[in-house]
């Protein structure tokens, strides 16, 4: 086995004896068998011929449940051979797949031929997988060209197989449809005139309106008048657009924790924004969870229309364990959701059954972040790496939708991969992504300030006791416990903080604080700044970073292209506090930084790819960045008509294309970028503003 598995065909010809175990298996449970089939045709068949002679079994399965059958790609003389010898063509894999539904999945060149070849041999046409899907829910979930796919659909329907044929959690063909990555409009045109019916539920209650409105969906100009297709002809065709699953969740309430395209489309489409489940949780408490800031906005901005008392009643409601959407938001750690419900008129002393409030509930901001860990949002790439990947379960999580849909639901809506292959998909940068941008200090400043507006007293706002500060620092709830302790006792300063009352119940966070401290500053060298500022953000040691830049221990360079990026880095992740103390240090009054000007045309050919001005760069947030493009505007005065180069806006270029002269021509400002409707923050509060500002050029 050890020759095969080194692809030594003439070692294993030369000292295979009919004497020797050709059927060990190794740690995998993999044969000699098994790994023959990693050879190319020809030797692959003079191997297995030498292997079957000496005995080896073709029906073996490795611990994945395949036998050597399950690894051929394509129907092939080894095929035959391998059944000729008793391969039972049958059998299945761990997942309840035959070789048949393996191949279609594949949907490799030439697959058609494939699977017709295996019907030719006596493979059953009505074999299902271990979730009862059968060879056309296979077919309709592979991505392949159209005429491939009418042809395999041909073979299989004239075989036998039935279009209506549901799986063992009642899913049809249409659920499947309208499920995978790329829905084929045409596709799902065909099984309805067949006479699926798009209302049809599955077990679960569900149609395929929800679960196509359950999928996370890319990026698309929703508020630019932007057509889709399906999900247009599905929402008209319908008969309920409001029917709720067996749990209460509508159409609507999934794509809350999801897709804000999807819930413009269904706003449109005349969906009720009132709904709950039967856990009582409503649009605004499923958004807030599920760090959905712009769909908030568009819930809160729809709900105007229904006047100020059903406004009310819903931001407020409370669900089954008694919280309102302002508890999620608190603990989901997003200050732009708690900004929009406070300004809306949310509770800051609603209690949950608990008598907990939303500020006590930021106690739980690293329960709930723990949660989102090793979670990022669905990019196009995905589909081809975890198929790439499969069998690899070390590596590969799984695909989920709209999630987090009651309350003591712990999942979350995004694509779960392993962290080697988040490796291979993700940013080199310290935050990867918005999730890694959550943090507490402005929810407290937000609450805070609502509370003495309002005349509310320190008490009524149930800040936790200091031994329940101390009891989450212990679980190792530092971020928590570090936040909590600067604002109940808010004139020590960051070195002294752990010298007041209860420093015993405190220790634990003193000395991790310590350590903390310890372990950054001396990393300040010349040659480490950038990582050691990106870190202390990823770390959220603010009041850390802030007390270093007044110690005059870390300097910014105006001319280090470098400490450009840690701007581009604040700005982008919409740090409006950070940058307003690192920018009017080092940006105010130059005119010569990029970023504040428009670059000419020495620059322009001198420029390094990719430096994008810090206004365009806190305009393309996904998340509402107002306060970052303020002060960018009103406090460090950046040029708000700077042109956007080529090279910097079409990401997509080659690294290796060369950029002749007369392609350096500008290629639009930070508003064009905004006119094209991507989220809602964009067209609902930066457009306006921006058209308010004097020197901004709407003809440029």
């Amino acid at each position: 086995m050890q020759a095969t598995s080194a692809a030594d065909s003439r070692l294993i010809l030369g000292t295979l004896e009919p004497s020797n175990d050709v059927n060990e298996q190794d740690v995998d449970g993999n044969t000699s068998l098994h790994h023959a089939m990693r050879h190319t045709d020809d030797e692959q068949r003079i191997l297995i011929t030498k292997l079957l002679a000496s005995g080896a079994d073709p029906n073996l399965r490795n611990n994945q449940g395949e036998t050597p059958l399950h690894l051929l790609e394509h129907w092939s003389n080894t095929a035959e051979l391998l059944l000729d010898h008793g391969a039972d063509i049958e059998a299945k894999d761990a997942k309840g797949r035959a070789w048949l539904f393996r191949l279609l999945e594949r949907a490799e060149r030439n697959f058609m031929d494939d699977c017709r070849e295996c019907l030719n041999f006596g493979a059953s046409g009505y074999t299902r997988d271990a979730g009862g899907r059968s060879l056309l829910h296979a077919l309709i979930a592979v991505q392949s060209d159209p005429a491939s796919k009418d042809a395999a659909w041909n073979l299989l329907t004239e075989a036998g197989l039935d279009a209506k044929a549901m799986d063992h959690e009642g899913n049809t063909l249409l659920h499947e449809a309208v499920s995978v990555p790329f829905q084929d409009f045409a596709q799902v045109g065909r099984l309805i005139s067949l006479g699926l019916d798009i209302d049809q539920p599955n077990l679960r209650g569900q149609s395929s309106v929800h679960v196509l409105c359950s999928m996370g969906r890319m990026s698309e100009r929703p508020y630019a008048g932007r057509s889709d297709d399906l999900m247009e002809y599905m929402l008209r065709t319908t008969k309920n657009i409001n029917a709720p699953d067996a749990q209460g969740v509508t159409p609507l309430l999934l794509a809350c924790t999801v897709s804000e395209n999807t819930v413009v489309h269904l706003l449109r489409a005349g969906a009720c924004s009132t709904s709950r489940t039967f856990a009582g949780m409503n649009c605004l408490h499923l958004a807030a969870r599920s760090r959905q800031t712009n769909i908030i906005g568009l819930i809160l901005n729809h709900l105007k229309f229904r006047g100020a008392i059903a406004r009310q009643a819903l931001l407020n409601a409370k669900d089954s364990t008694g919280k309102t959407p302002l508890h999620y938001a608190c603990r989901s750690g997003r200050p732009e959701s708690v900004a929009l419900l406070i300004d809306a008129g949310a509770d800051i002393i609603a209690q949950d059954y608990k008598s907990h409030t939303p500020l006590w509930l930021c106690l739980e901001f690293e329960t709930e972040q723990h949660l989102w860990s090793d979670y990022r949002e669905t990019r196009v790439e995905d589909d081809r790496y975890l198929q790439q990947w499969e069998g690899r379960p070390d590596l590969v999580g799984q695909i989920s939708g709209a999630a987090g849909l009651s309350p003591d639901d712990g999942s979350r809506p995004f694509v779960s991969v392993g962290k080697e292959i988040t490796s291979l998909l993700g940013s080199t940068c310290v935050l990867r992504h918005e999730h890694e941008s959550t943090r507490l200090e402005e929810i407290f400043d937000l609450i805070m300030e609502r509370a003495k507006a309002t005349g509310i007293s320190e008490s009524e706002l149930g800040l936790p006791s200091t031994a329940e500060i101390a009891e989450f620092g212990k679980r190792g709830h530092y971020c928590v416990a570090r936040s909590f302790c600067s604002l109940k006792y808010p004139d020590w300063t960051i070195a002294g903080m752990f010298h007041g009352p209860n420093q015993d119940s405190l220790s634990i966070v003193k000395a991790r604080f310590e350590a903390m401290t310890a372990a950054l500053c001396s990393m300040v060298t010349d040659k480490s700044q950038l990582y050691l500022y990106t870190e202390m953000v990823h770390h959220k040691e603010f009041s850390l970073l802030t007390e270093l830049l007044e110690s005059g221990k870390v300097v910014f360079d105006s001319k280090d292209m470098e400490h450009h990026r840690f701007l581009e880095l604040l700005a982008k992740f919409g740090y409006a506090r950070l940058l307003g103390q690192v920018g009017k240090k080092i940006l105010v009054g130059d005119s010569q930084r990029p970023g504040m000007r428009q670059l000419g045309a020495a620059e322009r050919r001198n420029m390094r790819r990719n430096l994008h001005p810090l206004l365009y760069t806190a305009c393309r947030r996904e998340l509402p960045n107002m306060d970052v493009v303020r002060i960018l505007i009103e406090e460090i005065r950046v040029d708000i008509n700077e042109f956007v180069y080529d090279r910097m806006a079409n990401e997509d270029l080659d690294a290796n294309e060369e950029m002749r002269d007369d392609a350096r021509q500008s290629y639009f400002t930070s508003l064009h970028y905004l006119a094209m409707g991507q989220h809602w923050w964009q067209v609902a509060h930066c457009l306006p503003y921006l058209f308010q500002v004097s020197t901004v050029d709407v003809n440029c």
